[in-house]
C-alpha cells in the first residue's frame, strides 16, 4: 500500500496492523533513496512507542478514536490555555503597572520605561536558539515546569524593584525564562494532533492571550481601587507578587497533568498510546527526535518560507509590541483616567479572544490558514487606520477602533499553525520555530523604540495599520509558493512507482519527503 498524501490536511490512513509491523528494523533502505540512514537515533521517537508496546494489533484497532481525541483534549488543552493566559498576564503587567504608579514610585523617565518594555524582548531573543537546542534534547513537559517556576519567582521580584537598574535586570531575566513556552506548545500540538485538527487546538490554547487582557485588566482595576487592601505594598507591587505566586502554583499542576509524549502518557492505556501515535502518522512528521541533524539546519536556511514566516512575526510584533507597551497610556491619552484605562483594556482582550477562536476554527474548517490570517490582518488595517484618523474630539470612536484592531492578533498564532503543519523534520521544526520567535522578539523589541517619546502616540497608531498591511503581501507570497510546490510534487508522484514505503516516522524534512504536501 502506498503512503502518498493527496490531501495535505488529512492524508491517507494506514491500518493499525501496519503500526505494529512498521518499525525501524523493517524499513527497506533501498526503497528510500533520500533517507540518509536508518539508525535508531535518526528515526522518530514514535518508533519507541510502537516497539515498546505490549498490545496486539486488534487491541489498537479497537480503540475508539473519538474517545481518544477527547481524552487528549481534556488532558492538554485546559492546562495549556491557563498557562498561556498567565504567560500573557505576566508580560502585560508592565503596561498595567505604568498607570498604577510604577513610573512615579521608581522615578522612571519616559525613555527608561520604553526600555523596560524592550529589554524583556532582548532576554527573550537571547534565549531563543539555546532553548531550541534544549527542547530537542529534554522532556518537554518537565522543561516547561522548570522555566515556569523560575519566571514566576522572577516576576514576584518585580514587586521589590526600587529603580531602573533593578527593574531592567529583572525584566531581562523574565524574558529569558519565558522564551520556551510558545515553541514548546506549538511542538506539543504537532505531536498529539493531526494536521487538520491543529489550527483549532492552537487557537484554543492561544486564546489565553485574549483572556489574559480581560482578566489582567480586571485584576489590575481591582487592586488599584482606592479601598483595596494590599498591605504595605503599593498596588502595582502587590500585583506582581500575586501573579508570580499563581504562576509557580500552575507549574506544579503542569508537572502532575502533562506527559512529555505518548510514550509517558499514563492517562492512556497501552493500546491508546499506540493509537495516539498511529493517528498522527498521516502528518508525515512524527513526534520528535533528540538528535541534532546538521543537514536539516541547512535546509532551514535554504527554505524561502523561513524568511517569510520571520517577516510576519517581525513586522507584526512591531505593532503589537508598541501596543503592548503603550496601550494603557494611549487609552489614557484619549481622556480617560488611570482606572478607566485599565478597565478599557478588557474589550481589547475580548476582541483578541474571539478572533483567535473564530479565525482558527474557520481556518481548520475551510483548511485554509493563509486566507484567515489575511482576514485577521484586514481588521488591523481597517481599524488601525480609523484610530489614526480619529482626533480627541472622537474619543469613543478612537477607543472602539483601538479595541477592534485587536482582531488582527489571530495572525500571530495562525503563522505558527502554518509552521506546525508545513515543517517536518524535528531539527528543522525546532529551528524554524526559534527563527519565528527571533522575529517576534526583535519586532517587540523594536516597537517601543520606534514609537517612544511621542505623547500623541501617533507612531503607535501608524504602526497598528501599516504592519498588518505588509503582512497581507507576505501571506500572498507564501500561498503562491505552497500551491506551486504541491503541483510540482503531484506531477512527480504520478511518475513514481512505490509500494509499502513508510516514511512517516523516519524524521524526514518536508523538503526531502516526496509524500509531503503543504497546507494552505
Amino acid at each position: 500500500m502506498a503512503t502518498t498524501q493527496a490531501d495535505p490536511e488529512k492524508g491517507l490512513e494506514t491500518p493499525a496492523m501496519d503500526v505494529i509491523q512498521t518499525n525501524v528494523s523493517s524499513i527497506h533502505i533501498g526503497d528510500i533513496a533520500d533517507l540518509k540512514s536508518a539508525k535508531r537515533e535518526d528515526v522518530d521517537m514514535a518508533n519507541e512507542v510502537l516497539m515498546q508496546s505490549d498490545c496486539t494489533a486488534e487491541e489498537v484497532a479497537a480503540v475508539d478514536q473519538k474517545k481518544l481525541l477527547r481524552k487528549i483534549d481534556i488532558r492538554l488543552l485546559p492546562i495549556m490555555f491557563t498557562a498561556l493566559t498567565l504567560f500573557t498576564i505576566d508580560k502585560s503587567t508592565l503596561s498595567y503597572s505604568a498607570v498604577m504608579g510604577l513610573q512615579k514610585d521608581t522615578h522612571l523617565t519616559s525613555d527608561q520605561y520604553a526600555w523596560l518594555g524592550s529589554i524583556f524582548s532582548l532576554g527573550y531573543l537571547a534565549a531563543n536558539f539555546p532553548c531550541a537546542l534544549i527542547i530537542q534534547k529534554v522532556p518537554l513537559s518537565k522543561w516547561v515546569v522548570i522555566t515556569m517556576s523560575i519566571w514566576g519567582l522572577i516576576l514576584a521580584m518585580m514587586g521589590v524593584g526600587k529603580n531602573f537598574g533593578g527593574l531592567f535586570a529583572i525584566r531581562l531575566l523574565l524574558g529569558f525564562f519565558e522564551a520556551s513556552i510558545t515553541p514548546v506548545f506549538v511542538i506539543m500540538t504537532g505531536m498529539w494532533y493531526k494536521k487538520h485538527e491543529q489550527a483549532k487546538r492552537l487557537g484554543i490554547w492561544y486564546s489565553g492571550n485574549g483572556m489574559a487582557n480581560m482578566l489582567g485588566g480586571l485584576l489590575a482595576w481591582g487592586i488599584a481601587a482606592p479601598d483595596a487592601k494590599t498591605g504595605d505594598l503599593a498596588p502595582w507591587r502587590f500585583m506582581y507578587v500575586i501573579t508570580g505566586a499563581i504562576t509557580v502554583f500552575l507549574a506544579i499542576v503542569f508537572f502532575v497533568v502533562v506527559p512529555d509524549s505518548q510514550l509517558t502518557a499514563k492517562f492512556l492505556a497501552p493500546a491508546e498510546r499506540v493509537a495516539a501515535v498511529e493517528r498522527i502518522r498521516s502528518n508525515q512528521q512524527g513526534i520528535g527526535n533528540k538528535k541534532f541533524k546538521l543537514y536539516q539546519a541547512f535546509e532551514v536556511l535554504k527554505d524561502p518560507r523561513t524568511y517569510l514566516y520571520f517577516l510576519i512575526q517581525f513586522v507584526g510584533n512591531i505593532g503589537w509590541g508598541a501596543t503592548g507597551t503603550f496601550g494603557s497610556l494611549l487609552i489614557k491619552s484619549l481622556g480617560y483616567n488611570s482606572r478607566q484605562a485599565l478597565i478599557q483594556n478588557m474589550p481589547s482582550g475580548a476582541c483578541s479572544f474571539v478572533s483567535i477562536l473564530v479565525f482558527c476554527y474557520m481556518a481548520e474548517r475551510m483548511k485554509d490558514r493563509t486566507l484567515w490570517a489575511g482576514i485577521s490582518c484586514l481588521f488591523g488595517v481597517l481599524f488601525g487606520a480609523m484610530l489614526y484618523g480619529f482626533g480627541l474630539d472622537h474619543k469613543a470612536g478612537a477607543l472602539a477602533a483601538f479595541q477592534l484592531s485587536h482582531f488582527s492578533v489571530a495572525t500571530y498564532i495562525l503563522n505558527f499553525s502554518m509552521v506546525s503543519q508545513n515543517t517536518a523534520g524535528h531539527t528543522k521544526k525546532v529551528l524554524t520555530n526559534a527563527i519565528l520567535l527571533v522575529g517576534s522578539t526583535t519586532g517587540t523589541l523594536s516597537g517601543p523604540q520606534i514609537t517612544k517619546n511621542d505623547p500623541s502616540y501617533k507612531k503607535v497608531k501608524l504602526a497598528m495599520f501599516i504592519c498588518p498591511a505588509f503582512i497581507l503581501v507576505v501571506l500572498c507570497i507564501i500561498r503562491f509558493i505552497n500551491i506551486r510546490e504541491n503541483e510540482k510534487r503531484d506531477r512527480t508522484a504520478e511518475q513514481r512507482d512505490e509500494t509499502d514505503i513508510h516514511r512517516e516516522f523516519l524524521d524526514l524534512t518536508d523538503g526531502e519527503n516526496p509524500d509531503f504536501r503543504y497546507a494552505m
